[in-house]
C-alpha cells in the first residue's frame, strides 16, 4: 500500500466519486475504513508528524474532489432533465463526432453542445441528432431546430432504462432534427477516412459470411455492434462469454506490443518504436470510436509505453487505477455503466491471480525442487525428462487459466448480479475453448478484412476460418445452456451483500499473503449461499405496467409466487422485455400458480413466451369452463412441453398456501364461471375466470375481461365481501365495471391497466365515475407504471408507482 501512492489515492477518488453516485452509508463507512487503512501505512513508514498531516490532507483532498465530480455531475443532470420536455422546440448547436446511418434516417453525434431553449443558452455533453438528411461529416459544427425528445424510464423494475444507458454515457436527450440552420468548421479528413474505412470493413465482413457471425466479426475488429443480431447477442451472454466479441486489452496486446517489439528488433529506439505504436493505437482507438473498454486498454497500453521509455517497472495495478481516475473525473456517470465496471472489473480479476500465483509459486517451485531431487538418483533418459516437464508445464497453465478465470468470475458476478440479475454457472468451461481461440479469430479477422479491401476473394479466404471458429463458438454456447442449470437468477444483489463479498475475497487474499495454503473452493460455500438467499417480503402485490393488457405479481409471503395473466397487445415481446426482467430482479425463480382468465392475446401473449424461454412455472390454473379454441390449444401444448401441469378450477374452488391460521396464509377462490350454462362457450370474457384474493394482508378482486352481465350473474349468486383491491374489469372498459358490483365490493384502491394511447378509449370515462362513487383511490399503470402494494394496512403510503420514483430520483 506504502509502495502504491498513486494506485491508493485513485481508489480514494473512486470512493468518493461513488458514495455521492449512490447515495449509500455503507460506501461511506468504507471510506472512513480506507482512511484508516491509509493513515496506518503512512504510520509504518515512519514520516515525520508534518508529512503524516500532509498525507491525511492529501488524502481527504482527493476523497471529497471525487465527490465534488459526482456531485456537479449530479446537479447538472437533474437540472437538465427537470428542465426538458417532450415535443418542444428548441435550436442546437454541437460538433459532429460520431455518424452512423439507419434505414430512414442519420444518426449524429454531437459533443460540446449549446442548447437554445425558452430563450436561454444551456450547455450540455452531448447530445444524438436524427436527421433525414446525409451530407454533414465528423469534425463539422451544425446548428439545428428541431424538437426535443428524452430519453424513456424503465416501465417496470428491472426493465431496461434507456436513460440510464444514456447518462452514462454523457449523452443528455436526443433532438428530432427539422432544420439545420447552419454548418460551419471544416470536416475532418482523418477521422472521416477512418469512419469509412470502417463501413467498408464490415461490408467485406458482410460479403464474406453470413450476417449473424458477420456481426461479430465487426464487433470484435470494429468496436461495431449494431450488425449483430439479438438472438446471437443473448446466446453469447447466456453462456457468459459475451466479453469475447468486446474490444479488450487483447486487441491491444496483439497489435500495439506486437508492432512494438518489430520495431525493437528492427533497431527502433525505445522512444521511436514507442510513439509509433501509441500513434497506431491511438488510431485504431478512433476507427473503433474509442468505446469504454478501448479507452481503458489504450490508456493501459501507453502507460506501458511510458514506463518502458522511462527504464521503469510497469505496475498493471497502478496503471488500472489511474486510467479508472481519468475517465471518471472526466465523466463521473461511467461508475453507473456497466461496460465501464465488467471491463475494470475483468482486469482486477486477472491482478488478482497473478497475486495468488506469486503468492504460491514459492510453494510450487519448492514441490519440483522436492520432485526432482528424488528423482535425481534414479538415472533417466532425456525423452523421460522432457514429457515429465512438459507434463508440468501443462499442469502450470491449466491452473493459471482456471486460477484468472476464477477470479475474474468473483470480481464481476457482483456487477452482472446488479445489471443483468443472472450469471452463467458454467461460463468457465465455455471460456476454457473460447479464449484459445479468441487470438487466431482476431488475427484472421483483422488480416481477412484488411485483404479483402483489396482483394475480395483472398479475403473470403482468411476469413472461412473465421466462420468455422465462431460456428464452433455458437456450438459451444449452446451446449452449455442445455446443461441444467446452465443460467441461475441471483436477482439483483444489495450493497450489503456486495460489500460482503468483496470483503471475503480481500480476507482470502490477505491470508494467502502470509503463504498460507488456502484453495479458492473455500470460498463457494460463501458466495454460493450470498447468491442463493433471497429474502421475500411479507406480502407484495404487482400491477405491471404491459401496455395493453395485463399483469399480476403476488407475492403471499410464504415463498409462494402467484402471477395472473400476462399479455399485451401493442407492446412486442412483453414478455422477453417486461415480465421477465421483472422476475429476474426480484430473484424469482419459478412463478408456482400462473393463472389465466381467459386466452385473448392482451392475456397471454407474454405468459406464451416465458414458458418457451424455459423459465419454470409449476402450475396452469384456468377455468374449468375456458372456450377450447385454437388460442387455449396452442397454451395447453406449451405448458404440457414445459412440465408445466394445469390445474381446472370450477366454482367455490381454492388454492391455499401458509395456512389459514398463519399471517402468511392465503386463499385464492374462484367466483366465477358459475358453470358451463352460465357462458358462451365461444365468448372467451364472458368466460374470464373470476379471482377472489384474501390473506391476512389484504383482499382483492380480478375480474378478467368480464362484462356487465357476466357481473349482475355474480352478484346474484352469492354474497360478494368488501376488499381492499379491484383490478378494474377489462382495463377499465364501460362495458365492465358496473355501478352495481362495486357498491358491493366497494374497493379501497382501484388499479386499470391499460396503455397510454390505445384505440379503445380505455379507461372509460363511465368506469372511472363508478369507482370515484364508491370513493376508491385510482391509479393506472399507463401514467404511473408499475403500481406496488405492500403492507397489512393499505395506506397512501404503502402505493408506490415507479415512475413518479424514478422521477423524483
Amino acid at each position: 500500500m506504502s509502495r502504491r501512492k498513486v494506485c491508493f489515492l485513485s481508489i480514494a477518488f473512486m470512493i468518493g466519486a461513488a458514495a455521492v453516485f449512490y447515495e449509500t452509508v455503507w460506501l461511506w463507512i468504507m471510506a472512513a475504513f480506507y482512511g484508516m487503512l491509509w493513515v496506518s501505512a503512512v504510520r509504518q513508514k515512519e514520516h515525520t508528524i508534518k508529512r503524516q498531516i500532509l498525507f491525511g490532507i492529501l488524502f481527504i483532498t482527493v476523497l471529497f474532489l471525487g465527490c465534488f465530480c459526482s456531485y456537479r455531475q449530479k446537479l447538472n443532470s437533474k437540472f437538465l432533465q427537470s428542465f426538458l420536455h417532450d415535443g418542444e422546440k428548441c435550436m442546437v448547436q454541437g460538433e459532429i463526432y460520431k455518424r452512423k446511418q439507419e434505414k430512414n434516417s442519420t444518426i449524429y453525434y454531437l459533443k460540446n453542445c449549446k442548447m437554445q431553449y425558452h430563450q436561454k443558452i444551456i450547455s450540455c455533453d452531448q447530445i444524438l441528432l436524427y436527421l433525414n438528411t446525409e451530407g454533414y461529416f465528423i469534425g463539422e459544427i451544425l446548428c439545428v431546430e428541431g424538437n426535443i425528445q428524452t430519453f424513456s424510464l424503465p416501465k417496470n423494475e428491472g426493465n431496461y432504462s434507456e436513460k440510464a444507458y444514456y447518462e452514462s454515457l454523457g449523452i443528455t436527450c436526443l433532438l428530432n432534427g427539422e432544420k439545420v440552420l447552419f454548418v460551419k468548421g471544416r470536416a475532418s479528413v482523418l477521422r472521416e477516412s477512418l469512419c469509412h474505412f470502417n463501413e467498408k470493413m464490415q461490408n467485406v465482413f458482410l460479403q464474406a459470411m453470413p450476417e449473424a457471425q458477420a456481426g461479430v466479426m465487426a464487433a470484435m475488429t470494429l468496436g461495431e455492434k449494431s450488425l449483430m443480431d439479438t438472438e446471437t447477442k443473448k446466446l453469447f451472454q447466456s453462456a457468459g462469454v459475451s466479453h469475447f466479441y468486446s474490444i479488450s486489452g487483447l486487441h491491444i496486446t496483439l497489435l500495439g506490443m506486437a508492432l512494438y517489439h518489430f520495431l525493437r528488433k528492427r533497431g527502433a529506439t525505445y522512444l521511436s518504436a514507442g510513439i509509433v505504436g501509441a500513434g497506431c493505437m491511438l488510431f485504431y482507438g478512433e476507427l473503433i470510436g474509442f468505446g469504454i473498454s478501448a479507452s481503458r486498454a489504450i490508456g493501459m497500453f501507453l502507460l506501458l509505453l511510458y514506463a518502458k521509455f522511462r527504464g521503469r517497472s510497469y505496475d498493471r495495478v497502478t496503471a488500472l487505477s489511474l486510467v479508472a481516475v481519468i475517465m471518471v473525473a472526466e465523466h463521473p456517470y461511467y461508475l453507473k455503466n456497466a461496460g465501464f465496471l465488467l471491463s475494470f472489473g475483468a482486469v482486477a480479476g486477472v491482478v488478482a491471480a497473478e497475486y495468488l500465483r506469486q503468492a504460491t509459486e514459492y510453494t510450487e517451485s519448492r514441490e519440483k525442487g522436492e520432485n526432482l531431487e528424488q528423482e535425481s538418483g534414479k538415472s533417466e533418459n532425456r525423452i523421460k525428462k522432457y514429457i515429465r516437464d512438459y507434463l508440468w508445464k501443462i499442469r502450470k497453465n491449466i491452473k493459471d487459466f482456471v486460477r484468472v478465470s476464477i477470479c475474474i468470475q468473483i470480481i464481476t458476478i457482483p456487477v452482472l448480479s446488479s445489471f443483468f440479475y443472472e450469471i452463467s454457472v458454467y461460463s468457465i468451461l465455455a471460456n476454457a475453448i473460447i479464449i484459445p481461440g479468441m487470438t487466431i479469430l482476431l488475427g484472421f479477422g483483422i488480416a481477412g478484412g484488411l485483404i479483402g479491401l483489396f482483394l475480395p476473394f483472398a479475403g473470403k479466404c482468411i476469413l472461412f476460418p473465421c466462420y468455422l471458429i465462431l460456428l464452433l463458438f455458437e456450438a459451444v454456447c449452446k451446449l452449455v445452456n442445455s446443461l441444467p442449470f446452465a443460467v441461475w437468477i441471483t436477482g439483483k444483489m444489495s450493497v450489503g451483500k456486495i460489500l460482503c463479498w468483496y470483503s471475503l475475497f480481500g480476507m482470502f487474499l490477505w491470508v494467502r499473503k502470509n503463504h498460507k495454503k488456502m484453495p479458492l473452493v473455500v470460498l463457494c460455500p460463501f458466495f454460493c449461499l450470498l447468491l442463493w438467499y433471497q429474502k421475500m417480503p411479507a406480502f407484495e402485490m404487482d400491477f405491471l405496467d404491459v401496455g395493453q393488457g395485463d399483469g399480476i405479481y403476488i407475492s403471499a409471503g410464504e415463498g409462494t409466487n402467484c402471477f395472473i395473466d400476462g399479455g399485451s397487445t401493442d407492446v412486442t415481446a412483453v414478455g422477453t422485455y417486461r415480465i421477465l426482467p421483472f422476475f429476474k430482479v426480484r430473484g424469482i425463480r419459478k412463478i408456482d400458480y400462473w393463472f389465466v382468465s381467459h386466452c385473448d392475446a392482451d392475456h397471454i401473449s407474454g405468459l406464451m413466451e416465458i414458458l418457451e424461454s424455459g423459465y419454470p412455472v409449476s402450475y396452469l390454473v384456468v377455468s374449468a369452463y375456458i372456450p377450447e379454441d385454437e388460442a387455449w390449444l396452442h397454451l395447453k401444448e406449451l405448458a404440457e412441453e414445459y412440465d408445466t401441469k394445469i390445474i381446472r378450477m370450477n366454482p367455490k374452488d381454492k388454492i391455499a398456501g401458509g395456512g389459514q391460521k398463519s399471517k402468511d396464509g392465503f386463499e385464492i377462490t374462484c367466483l366465477y364461471p358459475l358453470g358451463a350454462d352460465s357462458i358462451e362457450c365461444t365468448d372467451r370474457n364472458a368466460a374470464s375466470l373470476v379471482l377472489l384474493y384474501e390473506s391476512a394482508s389484504c383482499t382483492a378482486f380480478f375480474g378478467g375481461d368480464m362484462g356487465i352481465q357476466q357481473e349482475k350473474e355474480l352478484i346474484n349468486s352469492q354474497k360478494l365481501q368488501k376488499v381492499d383491491v379491484y383490478k378494474a374489469s377489462h382495463h377499465g372498459s364501460a362495458a365492465s365495471n358496473s355501478r352495481e358490483l362495486l357498491a358491493r365490493i366497494r374497493p379501497d384502491i382501484a388499479v386499470i391497466s391499460c396503455a397510454l394511447k390505445n384505440n379503445y378509449g380505455h379507461p372509460a370515462k363511465e368506469a372511472l365515475e363508478h369507482l370515484e362513487e364508491v370513493d376508491a383511490r385510482i391509479y393506472e399503470t399507463r401514467s404511473a407504471g408499475q403500481i406496488k402494494i405492500t403492507g397489512t394496512h393499505l395506506e397512501e403510503d404503502v402505493i408506490s408507482m415507479l415512475k413518479s420514483s424514478y422521477e423524483n430520483d
